[in-house]
């Protein structure tokens, strides 16, 4: 099986299927004020779920840019390599 690996723009409702793990990622000033929504969105869904927050006030793929380019990456990595729930 291959993981399927969908990036969400805030706005949405919660991710209720307990089918699919789920991998939320927001800098804690994000430029666009989306940390608290993201968290929001985090606390309102279902498991499996992980939450990580960098410092810091890149938004989505600039998170790559910063200081955290390394960790950001091997999270990624690591989520989609460990494959379905």
């Amino acid at each position: 099986n291959c993981p399927k690996l969908h990036a969400l723009a805030l706005g949405g409702e919660a991710i209720r299927s307990e089918k699919i793990r789920k991998l939320f990622v927001v800098a804690t000033g994000d430029s666009l004020g989306l940390y608290p929504g993201t968290l929001a969105l985090y606390n309102g869904s279902s498991e499996p779920k992980t939450f990580k927050a960098y410092e810091g006030s890149e938004h989505a793929q600039h998170i790559f840019n910063g200081k955290f380019n390394d960790d950001f990456a091997n999270l990624i990595v690591d989520f989609l390599l460990a494959g379905p729930e």
